[in-house]
């Protein structure tokens, strides 16, 4: 027999950024990140610049005349705050995206937007189109997100569903003194845009707009849930799994620099199919819940506020439960526990 080990994958993204200070430019308020940085709404070219790349002041500081510039909230949904800009807008010529790419993706403080995402954002990204002139096009800064099939099949389908003609990188996007360029070396279509950022601060941008390479943890075996929370009090985040088999929960604590300690593993009832955190027993420490589909239970490990946890108590609740949430239920300060128990109509 064989075990299935699992593995965690931390993605951060990548800028020389990394050395500068992480702060808007002067005329981004945090309330304010989808204002226009300039011009008004008869602007015929708009760029969007994830919030991310916006920290570094550098691209900001030279954008092409006549260009109006949006800077994406990270809390927010990026495809759909790109969809109410152009609602109501007319004769766009053309829309430049700039964030950190991966092939057939692009990532945006909010999320990461790939090929598979794309139907389900097919009526907003077709609604585009109606703010577009015939010609326009759509040009994605980030590193290789045209790069193999996986990629040129992204920007192909993007393509159908603005109709806009499409181009993006298929290699390294940023300083040439980190291999990176500023061509957009695939494109669906004629391309008649030229870049929205200035000769000069792309010269002068240090960074590149790439993914970093995951950077994989342990975990227990056969995962099938994942929560974060501060289990060892010393501010960082943390992370527990609950693991289906062999009915553990591995809690890895964080060290504040998106690295990790080893996991150390407890157990709970059978088949964990869902873990929860929250203060359950008010001494201000993080405490574990999993919902057990096995033995039909939920498993409460209370924490001691250093990254340990006591043994599982454990209490019956419905048929089969898979999903499980914590919250003050009925206002009397105490955290309650609620399971989605998938064999009964009520939970």
């Amino acid at each position: 027999m064989t075990t299935q080990t699992a593995v965690l994958s931390a993605i951060a993204t990548t800028d020389a950024a990394l050395s500068v200070p992480l702060q808007l430019p002067a005329a981004v308020g945090v309330s304010e990140l989808m204002t226009p940085l300039n011009l008004t709404r008869s602007s015929q070219a708009l760029l969007f610049v994830d919030r991310g790349v916006a920290a570094d002041q550098t691209l900001l500081a030279g954008v092409a005349p006549e260009t109006e510039v949006h800077v994406l909230d990270s809390s927010q949904d990026a495809v759909t705050q790109i969809t109410n800009t152009l609602l109501g807008r007319t004769n766009i010529s053309s829309l430049h995206i700039v964030s950190h790419g991966a092939p057939g993706a692009l990532g945006f403080g909010s999320g990461v937007l790939q090929l598979t995402d794309l139907p389900q954002y097919a009526a907003q990204l077709q609604s585009w189109s109606q703010a577009l002139t015939a010609d326009a096009d759509l040009l994605l800064h980030g590193c290789n997100v045209a790069q193999g099939e996986l990629g040129q099949a992204f920007t192909s389908l993007l393509s159908q569903l603005t109709g806009a003609d499409v181009a993006a990188s298929d290699d390294l996007t940023g300083s040439r003194a980190q291999g990176g360029n500023w061509v957009l070396e695939y494109q669906t279509g004629c391309l008649e845009s030229g870049l929205a950022l200035s000769q000069a601060s792309r010269k002068a941008y240090t960074g590149i707009l790439l993914f970093a390479p995951a950077i994989d943890f342990m975990a227990g075996s056969t995962p099938t849930a994942v929560a974060v929370g501060d289990f060892n009090s010393d501010g960082n985040t943390d992370i527990v799994t609950a693991n289906r088999n062999p009915e553990t929960v591995s809690v890895i604590l964080g060290r504040g620099t998106g690295s990790f300690g080893v996991a150390t593993n407890f157990t709970v009832g059978s088949a964990p199919y869902a873990v929860a955190v929250g203060d359950l027993n008010g001494d201000n420490n993080t405490d574990i819940v999993t919902a057990n589909f096995g033995s039909e239970t939920v498993s409460v490990l209370l924490g001691d506020g250093t990254g340990s946890f006591g043994s599982a108590t454990n209490y019956g609740v419905g048929a089969r439960p898979y999903a499980v949430a914590v919250g003050d239920f009925n206002g009397d300060d105490n955290t309650d526990i609620v399971v989605a128990n998938s064999d009964l109509s009520s939970n």
